[in-house]
């Protein structure tokens, strides 16, 4: 019994396969059968200086696929998909060559909305789908070119002091100040005033020795 009954269940196994096997053919013929849909991008009163594309479909599990291309770098790049509803849930991948590998992946929820922003080179591909026939509308945005220029590698001497200047110390502002009340003068902090006084005296000391020593030595002083 347990022989036939194990039998009975690779036969159901084997069944449900055979019986899948045409559909996902099916579903890989309906794919294939769906070209690559190249986007025409134009200027748009409405848009930001660029060209743009509007679409409007129904994804599916299939999905639609879509092809920008000729971008550069320093071309800023929008792409929004909206859905129509909050439950809604449209699936949006960024692919760049293979479409099982997307750069960005991701799906709308209840702010009805996708929205990417991003630059590449030499174009992307985009790949809409929902787990159950969802409408959705797609606009792709790609703006002028931005040259930035390069910032310089050389800074003034003048500038760079100024820069170092620009803020300083308050023992440095005191010092500042107080050269500036008098011209030619240097005013000297109490610490600076009392190291130079110590080093004096330290030095008239060992003068006075030495001087008293040499006495000694020469028998002048009994």
């Amino acid at each position: 019994m347990k022989t036939l009954s194990g039998w009975r269940t690779c036969l159901a196994v084997a069944l449900l396969f055979t019986a899948l096997v045409p559909q996902l053919r099916a579903q890989d013929e309906e794919a294939e059968e769906r070209p690559v849909m190249q986007l025409e991008l134009k200027p748009d009163e409405l848009m930001p200086p660029g060209q743009a594309a509007f679409m409007q479909g129904e994804a599916d599990q299939l999905g639609h696929r879509f092809l920008v291309e000729g971008t550069a770098l320093s071309q800023p790049i929008s792409v929004a998909v909206l859905t129509q509803y909050p439950e809604d849930k449209v699936r949006v991948r960024v692919v760049k060559d293979d479409w099982d590998v997307p750069e960005r992946d991701e799906e709308t929820g209840a702010d009805k909305k996708v929205e990417l922003t991003f630059r590449t080179f030499d174009g992307f591909k985009l790949w809409i789908t929902a787990e159950k026939p969802t409408d959705y509308q797609l606009v792709v945005w790609v703006g002028e070119p931005v040259e930035a220029p390069l910032p310089s590698i050389a800074v003034p001497a003048s500038k760079f002091v100024e820069g170092q200047m620009a803020a300083p110390s308050r023992a440095d502002a005191e010092l500042a100040a107080n050269v500036g009340e008098k011209p030619g003068k240097i005013s000297l902090s109490r610490l600076e005033l009392g190291l130079i006084v110590t080093l004096l005296l330290l030095g008239g000391a060992f003068a006075a020795f030495l001087l008293m020593r040499r006495k000694r030595t020469d028998g002048s002083l009994k």
